[in-house]
């Protein structure tokens, strides 16, 4: 159970069993009483008692084992889908829990993407990726609004918006796996193992197929300006909002 995975209900659950599991196994009997404690504490809060406690982790866990495992398709178009593939790529392997495939035949202009896991991740993997795609955009034209673009070549500007997408995406990276491991250290180790439960049942899944997959490969790069603004407005985005107004604009729209 992911956190996309766990209802508000689940989410108490979990903790107190997590609490009472650490009283039991505590180094010291100070340490188990405070664990107890806390535990009875959350109880109390939430109007609980431990039968129901481990009743709602074990229905969880019915509930997680017939969720299906599900393959969504998205597609990029045009000059920058490389470097779109390439960035969403990076971000949602960093989820953890859903794998994402470039199929071939592909070309520089046409790139195809497979994203493969668990129904309830997929759906949150492809909104943000595609949440991100947007926001990535929008940060692009208004870098791009101070670059004295009128002494590059054509080239040159296809380079620079191509390095700013994918340091974009690198940003946005490294603020997911921050946000990933500050949620993996509050939550303890019992998340972990689900979380590699899950991964290991969606990489089973995909053995069924005979891909022939591509990986997007390296390229001469832009600036150093294009990478350091690329990869700040990625590490600022918001990778949890995945609602998003208006419609999906080329980014080959910025001049």
């Amino acid at each position: 159970m992911t956190s996309t995975a766990l209802n508000d209900a689940e989410r108490v659950a979990q903790r107190i069993a997590l609490m009472l599991h650490q009283a039991e196994n505590a180094a010291t009997t100070g340490e188990a009483e405070m664990y107890s404690t806390r535990a009875e504490e959350l109880l109390l809060k939430y109007e609980l008692d431990r039968a129901s406690v481990f009743q709602t982790l074990a229905d969880a866990q019915t509930a997680l084992r017939a969720e299906k495992i599900i393959k969504s398709e998205l597609n990029f178009t045009g000059i920058y889908a490389a470097a779109l593939t390439s960035m969403t790529c990076t971000i949602v392997e960093a989820l953890g829990s859903v794998r994402v495939i470039e199929v071939i035949p592909s070309t520089k202009t046409k790139k195809r993407l497979w994203f493969i896991g668990f129904e309830a991740d997929v759906r949150g993997a492809a909104l943000l990726a595609t949440s991100l795609v947007i926001r990535c955009q929008l940060a692009l034209e208004r870098w791009w609004k101070d670059v004295h673009a009128a002494a590059l070549t054509p080239m040159q500007k296809f380079k620079e918006r191509r390095e700013f997408i994918c340091a974009f995406g690198d940003g946005a990276t490294l603020r997911i796996e921050r946000a990933r491991l500050a949620k993996l250290v509050t939550a303890g180790p019992s998340t972990a193992l689900v979380l590699r439960d899950r991964r290991g049942a969606v990489n089973e899944f995909m053995s069924q197929f005979d891909l022939e997959t591509n990986r997007v490969g390296g390229w001469l790069v832009g600036s150093g300006d294009a990478t350091s603004a690329g990869h700040a407005a990625g590490l600022v985005s918001n990778t949890h909002d995945t609602g998003v107004n208006g419609g999906r604009r080329a980014i080959e729209g910025v001049r």
